[in-house]
């Protein structure tokens, strides 16, 4: 008899990945980014936005070029979609720099749905509190 491990909650993150790619080859760059994308398909994950910003100068050189061709996404994927992107950003040619951000402006739906339940549990208490000072103020001292 083999023992059956639980289930672990796979949790998805978001994630800011900045790219600067060798501005010589652009339709090797194009291969580069649909192979990301398809690797984020590929693994039911979510690409939020795509903002291919061109070729820019950069601050300093790397590898011998002044100019690079940068794209940013913003996506929702799991470790494991990071991990395989990661190494296949390691393996390709032609990537100068990449980074992974994580997104603090990100809020999962699973977070938002907690406060309202909150709130909702807190109305009741702050209209009993409303009203008690309104009885309060019924309530006058005697004229003497």
């Amino acid at each position: 008899m083999s023992y059956k491990f639980p289930e672990r909650s796979v949790e998805v993150r978001s994630y800011e990945l900045a790219l600067i790619l060798s501005p010589e080859n652009s339709d090797a760059n194009k291969n580069l980014i649909k192979d990301i994308e398809k690797i984020i398909k590929e693994n039911k994950d979510k690409i939020t936005t795509k903002d291919p910003w061109g070729i820019r100068r950069m601050a300093y050189t790397i590898n011998k070029f002044r100019d690079g061709d940068y794209t940013f996404f913003v996506i929702n994927i799991k470790q494991k979609t990071k991990r395989e992107i990661e190494t296949f950003l390691k393996d390709s040619e032609g990537i100068l720099r990449y980074r992974f951000f994580k997104n603090t402006n990100y809020k999962s739906p699973v977070a938002e749905e907690k406060p309202k339940e909150k709130a909702k549990a807190e109305k009741p208490k702050e209209e009993a509190k409303a009203e008690k000072p309104k009885e309060e103020a019924k309530a006058e001292k005697p004229k003497e």
